[in-house]
């Protein structure tokens, strides 16, 4: 048997987007685009905790400047749609 990586990827994406999908069915578009914020902001965390990923204070500050435009983006978003 040969081997494929489409079959051998868990459903983990698939089940994201449906888990999502239903979420966004139950809330605001501004809060699921907050929570999906915070989200991000807890895996950028937990992989510099969990790696020891040493972070400079431009990354940091970077990072931060990404996550408050991702946030201010989707609340325009879903404000202004």
């Amino acid at each position: 048997s040969r081997f494929c990586p489409r079959t051998a990827t868990p459903p983990t994406p698939r089940v994201y987007n449906e888990v999502a999908f239903l979420a966004l069915s139950e809330v605001a578009p501004v809060t699921h685009a907050v929570t999906n914020t915070v989200k991000r902001v807890v895996i950028i965390v937990v992989s510099i905790l969990v790696f020891r990923t040493p972070i400079t204070f431009l990354g940091s500050a970077g990072s931060a400047l990404a996550i408050a435009g991702a946030a201010g983006y989707s609340y325009a978003k879903g404000k202004y749609k």
